[in-house]
């Protein structure tokens, strides 16, 4: 048996959310809702969640360089060649700085003004590195890209 019953009337909160994610608002309005999507967390994730159906709708139909795309993308050679790629990247990248590190430690004539501002180098970029992996993870949900595809 179908259930004929009609589902329920939005509340605000859920009215105000879309209309925000559909840019319906005027200036004054989308002020105030971005204001309290900083200070309201549910309030965000459920703008975050229409923002995510609006893109999810609009990505449903695929266009020609879509299919080009997924056929390239499911050729063996073309995943293990970028498999190969990001291995051989990050093992370079790896064994590049163990042995700089390395190097500077077993060196005795190496200054150690050189081996302060080397050190402090690897140290700023795995700092920056993990600082940006840190706000993406935060971010993800709220990012209305995440369900699609290409």
């Amino acid at each position: 048996m179908t259930d004929n019953t009609p589902p329920p009337e939005p509340s605000e909160d859920e009215l105000l959310a879309m209309a925000y994610a559909d840019g319906e608002l005027n200036e004054e309005a989308r002020r105030e809702a971005a204001h309290r999507m900083a200070s309201d967390e549910a309030f965000a994730l459920r703008v975050a969640h229409y923002q995510r159906l609006d893109v999810t709708a609009r990505s449903a139909l695929q266009e020609p360089q879509d299919i080009a795309h997924a056929k390239l993308a499911a050729e063996p050679t073309q995943r293990a060649a970028l498999g190969l790629g990001w291995a051989a990247l990050s093992v370079g990248l790896v064994g590049f700085y163990a042995w700089i590190f390395y190097v500077m430690v077993r060196d005795p004539e190496m200054p150690t003004t050189l081996k302060v501002l080397m050190l402090t180098g690897i140290g700023g970029f795995l700092l920056l590195f993990l600082a940006v992996l840190r706000k993406r993870l935060r971010e993800l949900p709220f990012d209305p890209y995440t369900k699609v595809q290409r």
